[in-house]
């Protein structure tokens, strides 16, 4: 009697499962490889593994961290031209800034000394100032500061009833003040007849950078309309 020979029943879920469990495992353990710390002075490992090793994880190699000299001197160069171009520039907006600053608050001084010649119907004055800062003195220089002051016999000292009304600083260093007069007398309608003339800043960058306001006979400012001079 001939045996029969059964074939084994083909599983095709387990042909499919097979597979897959292989490829979850073969993944699981590469995971836990990939994470496992690494331990760059492992004999085993061959000198360039070693190398990788240590950068990944984050420790010294060989090689110390640090700058090159030619890195040092693109550096150092790109700092000098950096200051060469960026200081005189900074300077120059400064020197401005101040020059704008004092220009206003001369501009301000003379109209505080017009309105009160009006408001007050009586002349007012403003002039160069003595040291104390109590009187006027046609010696001194503009940049030494200024005073305003009630003056109601208009001779351009203060005495008798006349008020003290304004006393100015002097003037930042390396900064100059020029006027023709030493002194503007504004009468009770606000003009300022015989004292017209041009108020003249410099500093350190001379006539080139120069700038002012021109005093009318009626008593107004205006910016001046030819070049200036410092001397």
């Amino acid at each position: 009697m001939n045996s029969v020979i059964r074939a084994h029943p083909f599983d095709h879920r387990r042909a499919t499962i097979r597979p897959i469990l292989f490829l979850r495992l073969f993944w699981t353990r590469r995971s836990i490889t990939a994470v496992r710390r690494i331990n760059p002075t492992d004999c085993r490992l061959l000198p360039m593994q070693r190398k990788s090793a240590a950068i990944t994880i984050g420790m010294k190699t060989d090689h110390e961290n640090g700058f090159t000299l030619i890195e040092l001197m693109v550096a150092v160069a790109v700092l000098a031209v950096t200051l060469t171009i960026g200081v005189p520039s900074f300077r120059e907006t400064i020197l401005n800034n101040r020059q704008t600053t004092q220009i206003n608050e001369l501009v301000a001084d003379v109209g505080l000394a017009r309105s009160e010649a009006i408001k007050r119907g009586i002349p007012v004055t403003l002039c160069k100032r003595n040291t104390s800062g109590n009187n006027c003195d046609s010696s001194a220089a503009w940049a030494d500061g200024w005073i305003i002051f009630s003056d109601r016999n208009r001779n351009g000292v203060l005495d008798g009833d006349d008020n003290l009304l304004q006393v100015k600083p002097p003037l930042a260093s390396g900064t100059t003040l020029t006027f023709s007069g030493g002194r503007v007398t504004f009468d009770a309608r606000g003009f300022s007849a015989g004292f017209n003339g041009t108020f003249i800043f410099c500093d350190s960058r001379g006539s080139s950078k120069a700038k002012g306001r021109v005093l009318s006979n009626t008593g107004r400012l205006r910016e001046p309309t030819d070049s200036l001079s410092c001397n």
